[in-house]
Formats: structure tokens, C-alpha cells, sequence
């Protein structure tokens, strides 16, 4: 019975290992037709693109392991050293060892993948020299039959490591690398030379980079992790478009994390690696095309976060200091114009692949209340002043300010108020011109012309439009709207109707500052300062609430 139990369970093992090494081979097959369906069946070069810890660099190790023996990975994980040669293997022997590290699969986190990595610069390395090596001592075997048969020299063919020393020195111009001793690299840098050791990281990755993909065998898919690594963005195009074209044959697979790298190959299939859940689970989305520049999208596509779209330029913005100040759980993405806030918004929230929807924020400017209630509904928003620097003006910012152990005098914050609604009283005609001119510019931007009835129906149908446009009416009825915040002396009303960047000015004058503006974001910004939560709550107050429960909501995801 005992002898029957060991023998049954000998074969339960036996049928248990291969039922396992069946569905692996399944597993692989079906991740192959996924990957080869998803990619479009490697048509074209690709690029993906991922944060760190998206999962590409697993991908890439599986790519290679599903590629028929036709794979070259080029690790992101590197050991660029090499020793001192004092003899050279045979080249059928350095080429069958480096063609045997090519084709082996290697994880990259055990101690035989890193014992693998540190030899991998030098069985490169040794191949070039040893085929060199084998063509030179060709060219002499064949000229010597032909000297002795009178016939004129063979010229050497090129070999590899000449055509790899002819790219790296066009690439670096000023230096020259070349075999010195028979069997052994150097540069030479004016009247100064050194050995592969003491290169550059950057000079010895791309000596790395085009030897390995010279050795790509025909026809192979060439997956790049990291192609920019220890690459200057004035080396890593020219580099790769010469391997491209010097490969022709291969298709090139980068992954990578590098927006601009990503965005200048600009003839490449694009992929967005959005997650990665073991063992072979990829989440890979085809970027999407549509309003948003490429390289914004490529930014965009990964952010965990909810987007605010918002007016301004980077760096130099009031706009990004306040929204950055205001809103920390939302990735502030500056934009041109108003115009652009808007379409970039409806734009991000098409795209179903995104982990978080885009906001949007435009300044009140001559927005009337039908428009900015229409674009509530594409998630796009409008503060209570005209301009985003008056919300620095707002009454209880200035109160705060002037209560400064350095200024102490409320009579100020009158002082300031009360020139304001002057300017406003002396630019009242040019005010109420811009909100007129800006309302039939909404006016015609929004007309759709429908009819199909002909010239009749054509007709009509502008009578109909023009009819709705009272350039008399709109003049009349905001006079009266600047003329009342002028009687009644309202402030606050001002401040939202009110569109003039140099207000700011008058704070100036009466505080003695230069920047009025900059000292109040410097205080937005300042953690410690002891009243700034004071500060955020006044000015958060022109926002509306759906945009302060949005960012609410971002930051209780976050917790």
C-alpha cells in the first residue's frame, strides 16, 4: 500500500508540473496575441510611457521573452566598466558569448542578473575587438595570395568596431576614440588620452548603446529601457536617429519617462503604460489625439491628481503662485488664454483612459452670468472678480495687511478703496466699450446658422440673430450697473466688474511698497506666517463652492 501511495504520488507530481508548464505556455501565447493585437501588430516604432513604477521595465523583460529569440533589451540598469585586455578570445567564441547573453532572459534582481550586468559592457567590447582583430588579419591572408598573383590589394572591409568608432566620433566632435594598442579603446582629447575606464558616463553609455545595437541580429525588435540615461537632450536625438536609420531593419522600442525624448519622436506609436499588476498584467492605452498639444497630454495622462487648467504662463504668473497657494491638491497646468482653459478642459475630461477629470478657471473678465452658468457644466469655472489680482484687493486682504506691526493704520484700507471706485468712475466709458464689444464678440463666436430653406429661410434666420443684438440696450444697462457701484460706493461689486491689471498701484501708493501684489503672495506661500489660513479663507471666498468640494474631495482621496 505504501509503495502504491509513493507511485501515484510520483505521477501527481509529474501531471502537476506539466499541467503548470502547459499554462504557462498558454499564458505566454495569449500575453503574445494581446501584445502583438494592442501594438498594431508592431507596425511602426514605438514609445511607451509610464511613471516610474508603472510597470515598464517588466514589460520590456516580458516583450523580449515573447519575441522568438528576435529581442535585443537594452536595460536601463547598467555597469559601464571594463577591464584592461591584455588578450583577445577568438572571435567565433566572443560573438557566441555575447549572442548568448543577448538571447538569455534575465529578471534583474537576482545575483546572477547583476553578475550578468557587470559583464555585459566588456563581452560587447571584446566582440568588436575580436571581430576587428579576425578583419585585419583577413586583409592580410588575402593580400598576400594576391601580391603573390600580382593583382592589386584588397582594401578592408569595414568591420563593426570601425563603424562604431565612425558614429561616437561624430557625435562627439572635439574627442576621438580609437584603438591604441591592437587590443585596446582610447580617446584621445587634444594632447591628452585616457582608456574606456576613465570616460565620461555619458561617452561610454553611447559606445555602449551603438555597439549593442549593431550586434542586433536582422530583422530584431531593439526594446530600449531608459533611452535618454546619462544622456545631454543635444546628443540623445542625433544618436538615436542614426541608430534608427543604421537599423532600418529593426523595429525600436522605447520606454520611457522623459516627456521631451517622448514628444521628439515624433514618427512613433505612442502608448500610455497606465498600471501594471502582477504577473503580466499591463494597463497600455494608445494616446489619445485630440485639442491638447502632445506634450502637454504626455505630462497630463499619468497625474494622479485633478487637473486645474488655468490662465497664465509658467514662472512668471501671479495666476500660478495664487492657484498653488490656494489649491495644493490639484496639479496647476498654466495655459495661454481663456479660450485655451476651455477647450483643454473638455478636451481631458473625453479622455477615458485618465485616472482624474480637469477643471477649469477663468477670469470673470466681461463674462456674463448665462455664459459662465453654461460652462459650469463642462466643469469650468469663474471667480467673483474681474481679474485675479483684484481678489488681492479684496476689502479683509487689505485689512489684514495693514494690521502689520509695520503699517497698523486701518485708515489706509479706506484710503485705497475709495481711489479705486475713483479710477473706476474715470474709466467708466472705456469699461463699459470692452464689455459691450466682448459681449457681440460672444454673441457672433456662438451663432450656428440652420436653416435649409434657402435664401428666405437664411434671411430670416439673421433677422432673428440680429434682432437679439441691442449694442444700445447692453451700453445703457451696464452704465446704469458701474453708475449704482459708484453711488453706493460698493466696493466689492467693483472689484468683480472692475477689469484692470495696474490696481494693484494704488495699494502701492498708499501702503509705500513696490509690489503690493508680490508681498501678499509671499504671505499665501508662507507657511508661517501666523495668519495665512485667515489669508487663504478671505481669498478662497471668490471661488465657488463646487471648485472648493472638488479640491476637498482631491485631498480626502489623498488620506
Amino acid at each position: 500500500g505504501f509503495n502504491l501511495l509513493c507511485f501515484n504520488g510520483k505521477y501527481k507530481r509529474i501531471i502537476n508540473d506539466e499541467i503548470v508548464k502547459i499554462s504557462d505556455h498558454y499564458n505566454n501565447f495569449k500575453f503574445t496575441v494581446d501584445i502583438f493585437r494592442k501594438l498594431e501588430y508592431f507596425s511602426n516604432n514605438i514609445i511607451f510611457i509610464g511613471a516610474n513604477g508603472s510597470g515598464k521595465s517588466s514589460l520590456a523583460l516580458k516583450l523580449k521573452q515573447n519575441m522568438g529569440g528576435q529581442g535585443l533589451h537594452i536595460s536601463a540598469q547598467k555597469v559601464l566598466k571594463i577591464k584592461e585586455f591584455d588578450n583577445i578570445v577568438s572571435k567565433k567564441r566572443a560573438i557566441s558569448k555575447l549572442n548568448n547573453h543577448i538571447s538569455s532572459y534575465r529578471n534583474y534582481k537576482d545575483d546572477d542578473s547583476f553578475r550578468e550586468i557587470t559583464e555585459e559592457f566588456e563581452l560587447v567590447i571584446q566582440a568588436l575587438i575580436s571581430e576587428y582583430i579576425s578583419g585585419l588579419n583577413d586583409y592580410k591572408n588575402i593580400n598576400k595570395e594576391k601580391e603573390k598573383a600580382g593583382e592589386i590589394p584588397h582594401y578592408p572591409v569595414m568591420t563593426k568596431l570601425d563603424r562604431v568608432f565612425e558614429i561616437w566620433n561624430n557625435l562627439i566632435k572635439h574627442r576621438e576614440i580609437y584603438i591604441k594598442d591592437g587590443i585596446n579603446i582610447y580617446v584621445k582629447y587634444k594632447d591628452y588620452e585616457y582608456e574606456v575606464n576613465k570616460m565620461s558616463d555619458g561617452e561610454k553609455v553611447i559606445l555602449y548603446y551603438i555597439a549593442f545595437v549593431l550586434y542586433a541580429k536582422e530583422n530584431s525588435f531593439i526594446i530600449v529601457d531608459e533611452p535618454e540615461m546619462f544622456l545631454q537632450q543635444s546628443i540623445v536625438d542625433n544618436l538615436w536617429n542614426i541608430l534608427e536609420t543604421e537599423r532600418m531593419d529593426c523595429i525600436f522600442i522605447y520606454l520611457t519617462h522623459n516627456v521631451d525624448f517622448a514628444v521628439r519622436r515624433n514618427t512613433f506609436k505612442k502608448f500610455w503604460v497606465k498600471s501594471f499588476s502582477q504577473p503580466d498584467k499591463w494597463d497600455l492605452h494608445s494616446l489619445p489625439k485630440n485639442e491638447i498639444p502632445e506634450e502637454l497630454l504626455i505630462e497630463l495622462i499619468g497625474v494622479r491628481k485633478k487637473i486645474l487648467f488655468c490662465e497664465g504662463k509658467n514662472g512668471k504668473s501671479i495666476d500660478e503662485k495664487i492657484y498653488n497657494a490656494i489649491f495644493p491638491n490639484f496639479k496647476i497646468v498654466l495655459v495661454n488664454n481663456c479660450k485655451s482653459v476651455i477647450d483643454y478642459t473638455r478636451a481631458y475630461n473625453k479622455i477615458h483612459e485618465k485616472y482624474e477629470e480637469a477643471i477649469g478657471i477663468i477670469d470673470r473678465d466681461f463674462l456674463d452670468d448665462d455664459k459662465a452658468n453654461k460652462l459650469k457644466k463642462d466643469n469650468i469655472f469663474t471667480f467673483d472678480v474681474a481679474e485675479i489680482e483684484n481678489l488681492l484687493l479684496l476689502e479683509d486682504v487689505l485689512k489684514l495687511y495693514s494690521s502689520r506691526d509695520d503699517i497698523n493704520d486701518f485708515s489706509l484700507v479706506g484710503n485705497v478703496k475709495e481711489d479705486i471706485i475713483k479710477k473706476f468712475e474715470q474709466n467708466k466709458d472705456e469699461q463699459i466699450t470692452k464689455y459691450v464689444k466682448s459681449k457681440l464678440h460672444n454673441n457672433f463666436k456662438d451663432i450656428i446658422i440652420k436653416s435649409k430653406d434657402g435664401i428666405c429661410g437664411l434671411e430670416a434666420e439673421y433677422e432673428n440673430i440680429m434682432n437679439k443684438i441691442n449694442l444700445r440696450k447692453w451700453y445703457d444697462e451696464r452704465e446704469k450697473e458701474i453708475n449704482d457701484i459708484i453711488m453706493d460706493k460698493d466696493y466689492e461689486r467693483c472689484l468683480k466688474l472692475y477689469n484692470n491689471k495696474g490696481l494693484s498701484g494704488v495699494a502701492n501708493h498708499y501702503f509705500k511698497v513696490k509690489d503690493y501684489n508680490n508681498r501678499i503672495l509671499i504671505l499665501l506661500n508662507n507657511k508661517k506666517f501666523s495668519k495665512r489660513e485667515e489669508l487663504l479663507n478671505i481669498v478662497k471666498r471668490v471661488y465657488p463652492n463646487k471648485l472648493l468640494e472638488l479640491h476637498n474631495e482631491q485631498f480626502n482621496n489623498f488620506i
